[in-house]
């Protein structure tokens, strides 16, 4: 009955769940073995009117993680020793439906109890005109970073030019940033996409402001970066990535509480998640390449058998579905 790639829902089952998600009135339809014909609906999406569909609170909004005692074992030893003053980078490596983002969202949800703020920016796409959704490796260099200083000044895209450069300003001037580098942030944020060449031009500039930003803001307040999918964020931003982690002020920072916290899937190609490995954060912080931070590496693997049926009956629960079919 359904179309493919559809799915054809009751009128009882709409009704249940059109909080939930969007749907289209399609009218009765007979169906094989009812006497009468059947009011149906198709399924558009979930709805997301009135709810806070930014990363953080997606992040925060995950259920607890299953099993992953070990990794979350280590996790909470890197935000202790944030906390201490030491920098830390963690890094999550997984495939999909794995649990990356159950995990950071239970390490958002202490720093932020324990009156840290965390700045959270996903990688991989951007919403373009017509809500057409384009690779951020092809379309939009260093749109990573561009999202970050958004969201550290609390930039509106819909603010004028003018509106969004004096949130920067005034925001920069609170954080005492330097003039210089409160000037790159300003033409990070505000730069076109398709106007690139000037950023590119000032690659280590831009990664000297970034860097300020994490140190002074940190420096004032307990500091998270959260990157989410970071293998598919694009190239100048990946770059921008390294400069920053090999920043030596950050490494010479007494007084900052700061934690950078990268996901992403494994990839084929050497990059960012096998050149830095834990370990490499030991030495000298100004020798070049060298990590400012002290690096945490977790790599997930697929759950147990006993931790994927806890997870099955969790997701059941939730749903409202007899755990008993599980046994089937």
């Amino acid at each position: 009955l359904a179309p493919w790639n559809h799915i054809l829902v009751t009128e009882s089952v709409r009704r249940a769940t059109e909080p939930l998600f969007v749907f289209t009135p399609l009218g009765e339809r007979e169906i094989r073995g009812k006497a009468e014909p059947v009011p149906l609906a198709r399924l558009v999406g979930p709805n997301h009117r009135d709810r806070d569909d930014s990363p953080l609170s997606r992040l925060l909004n995950h259920p607890s993680p299953v099993g992953r005692v070990p990794e979350l074992t280590a996790l909470n030893d890197a935000r202790e020793r944030a906390c201490l003053g030491e920098p830390q980078l963690v890094q999550i490596v997984g495939q999909a439906g794995l649990g990356k983002s159950c995990l950071v969202g239970q390490l958002a949800a202490r720093w932020l109890a324990d009156g840290g703020r965390v700045f959270a920016v996903e990688s991989g796409f951007v919403k373009c005109e017509g809500d057409e959704r384009l690779e951020a490796r092809q379309r939009c260099p260093y749109e990573l970073w561009r999202s970050l200083v958004h969201s550290v000044f609390d930039v509106q895209v819909a603010e004028s030019r003018a509106q969004q450069r004096r949130r920067i300003r005034s925001g920069s001037a609170a954080l005492a940033l330097s003039l210089d580098n409160a000037a790159n942030l300003e033409a990070l944020a505000l730069t076109d996409a398709s106007d690139v060449r000037g950023l590119a031009e000032n690659h280590e500039r831009l990664g000297r402001a970034v860097a300020d930003l994490l140190v002074t803001a940190s420096a004032r307040q307990p500091t998270m970066l959260l990157l989410e999918d970071l293998d598919r964020a694009d190239d100048a931003s990946c770059a921008l990535l390294e400069d920053v982690l090999c920043d030596s002020r950050i490494a010479h920072s007494r007084h900052s509480e700061l934690l950078v916290c990268v996901t992403g899937r494994p990839t084929d190609q050497p990059d960012l998640w096998v050149r830095m490995r834990p370990g490499e954060s030991q030495g000298a912080a100004d020798q070049e390449g060298t990590l400012s931070f002290q690096a945490t590496r977790i790599i997930l693997e697929p759950l147990s058998e006993k931790d994927g049926h806890t997870l099955a009956e969790q997701l059941f629960q939730e749903a409202g579905l007899d755990r008993g079919l599980l046994q089937d």
